[in-house]
């Protein structure tokens, strides 16, 4: 039951906003994309913990214990002589 109140808060906030608000025709047709959104930013969140390596400015990192994050010189060395 509460999904269902959450799909249609989000239904409807657009429209109000939107419309209600500033008066944008486009926020009438296109309230649907806020759901879409939702769900991307849902499986971006839950991909987040999947992996404990990643890339950032061409610098590797990875997770290591207590939640710290450290850079992973040993790949960089090898980037840096290629």
């Amino acid at each position: 039951m509460s999904r269902v109140i959450a799909i249609g808060n989000r239904l409807t906030e657009d429209p109000v906003t939107g419309w209600g608000v500033t008066r944008d025709p486009r926020a009438r047709d296109a309230s649907w994309l806020y759901l879409i959104r939702d769900l991307l930013g849902f499986f971006v969140w839950c991909a987040s913990y999947v992996g404990q390596h990643t890339v950032w400015r061409n610098i590797p990192y990875e997770l290591v214990g207590e939640g710290r994050i450290a850079m992973r010189t040993d790949l960089l060395e090898s980037k840096v002589q290629k």
